[in-house]
């Protein structure tokens, strides 16, 4: 399963498991994150509010979702770097 990030560069783990509706309510995300029952990239994780980026995979009840930026969105990418103009001194 994919899931497409919108606008942010990032979503946090509770959320996700309640955007997805992998469970019913805020609380027991956090119950289910704290216990151990989630693993972020392979590894368990533990932070309720890790922030979950492009190219991130979470497993959870036998479901794997892999996180990606949504084609349109224009979060997580870099603005061109504006050079300053040069003033030059009068003389």
């Amino acid at each position: 399963m994919n899931f497409q990030l919108k606008d942010h560069d990032h979503i946090p783990l509770n959320n996700l498991l309640k955007v997805l509706n992998l469970v019913e309510t805020g609380g027991e995300a956090n119950i289910r994150i704290t216990d151990g029952e989630v693993k972020v990239n392979g590894q368990i994780e533990t932070q309720k509010r890790k922030k979950l980026r492009p190219r991130d995979v979470v497993e959870f009840q036998k479901q794997k979702i892999t996180i990606q930026l949504h084609p349109a969105s224009t979060a997580g990418r870099q603005s061109p770097i504006l050079k300053p103009k040069s003033h030059q001194s009068p003389r």
